[in-house]
């Protein structure tokens, strides 16, 4: 479910896969873990083909902006490899760059959250700029059940090292934080409790930590909810996915205000939509006595095979809402404003 979603594993055009870790990079993490890390402008970009023809890696040359991690350099030269969790750079923008060595080479940091949002840049700076000021460290991270991923609470967490131990257990939503001094240490969980989760990549025997340094870590718990929690964990994105569909429908209502006849079509083409939701859900899981047949798992599966439907016709209603130029089949009320914006 959320778990695996979690992964960032997604086709692309060639054999590559990307991983990102979890749980999702901060600053305070990935700036320590990083060989260079800068504000650069990116000046070149050139592909390189693999056997099969298809790209293998892009290279790009930067302009160095602002150095904060690294030796000071007026150009530096970093790739990125043609797998699902790339980050693709533009000539002529500029970007916060985390890059590791991997064979002698400089490799940027992977699309993998807020690090790479280019809209944070700014507050990504900032959070940077932070550390440098930063006497403590820490250990953070979340716990979460495998199979549903949601929150577990009251798993123990130890910290040991520099002749102290700390404790600290996770909270409602699963996140657990404890402020230790730099230093060397180790960190356990019962395993009983919960286990690392494979991307989370901490060597707990060994957490070196700098001044402004947090140590992340994904906790997974053994699945002991019962099929209510689980139905649960199907049914609340799938009333998200309905909240976003009617937001979606009003504006395009709206959108058609002007012109009746119009709006009118749009509420029966929704109309005839959410019959079809009805007779497709009846065709999976009706029958004399639904719940006898198919038991407490019913409602979990009623629930993701409806947020698949809504999912799709959300899709279809962003459509009738966008214009591209040069398409002749789309909409023309695609280029309309809403009456009263």
């Amino acid at each position: 479910m959320a778990i695996v979603a979690a992964l960032a594993m997604f086709v692309s055009t060639s054999a590559s896969r990307g991983f990102c870790p979890q749980p999702t990079p901060k600053a305070c993490s990935a700036f320590f873990e990083s060989k260079a890390v800068f504000l650069g402008t990116v000046l070149s970009k050139k592909g390189t083909l693999d056997t099969d023809g298809s790209t293998e890696r892009w290279t790009y040359k930067l302009h160095v902006d602002r150095m904060f991690r690294g030796s000071e350099k007026k150009t530096v030269t970093v790739f990125v490899l043609n797998d699902s969790a790339r980050r693709m750079l533009d000539v002529g923008r500029q970007y916060l760059i985390f890059a590791t060595l991997e064979d002698g080479r400089l490799r940027t940091g992977d699309d993998c959250g807020p690090l790479s949002d280019d809209s944070r840049l700014t507050e990504n700076v900032r959070e940077i700029e932070a550390l440098s000021h930063a006497t403590t460290s820490a250990v953070e991270g979340e716990v979460r059940f495998e199979l549903t991923d949601t929150a577990v609470t009251g798993v123990g967490i130890t910290i040991s090292g520099e002749g102290h131990t700390y404790t600290t257990a996770s909270g409602k939503d699963g996140a657990f934080r404890a402020v230790v001094p730099p230093g060397h240490y180790k960190v356990e969980v019962d395993p009983a409790e919960a286990k690392l989760f494979d991307l989370s990549f901490l060597d707990l025997q060994n957490v070196v930590l700098a001044p402004g340094q947090c140590a992340q870590a994904l906790f997974l718990a053994p699945g002991h909810e019962t099929q209510g929690d689980l139905n649960d964990a199907a049914c609340e994105p799938a009333e998200a996915e309905q909240d976003e569909m009617n937001a979606l429908y009003e504006s395009l209502v709206a959108r058609a205000a002007g012109e009746p006849d119009v709006a009118d079509r749009i509420r029966a083409s929704q109309r005839a939509w959410l019959a079809f939701v009805e007779a497709q859900q009846d065709a999976l899981w009706g029958g004399p006595d639904p719940q006898a047949e198919h038991g407490s798992v019913l409602p979990m599966c009623r629930c993701l095979a409806r947020q698949e439907m809504v999912k799709a016709r959300s899709e279809q209603l962003r459509r009738m809402m966008t214009h591209e130029e040069g398409d002749v089949c789309s909409w023309n009320l695609a280029q309309q404003p809403v009456v009263g914006e």
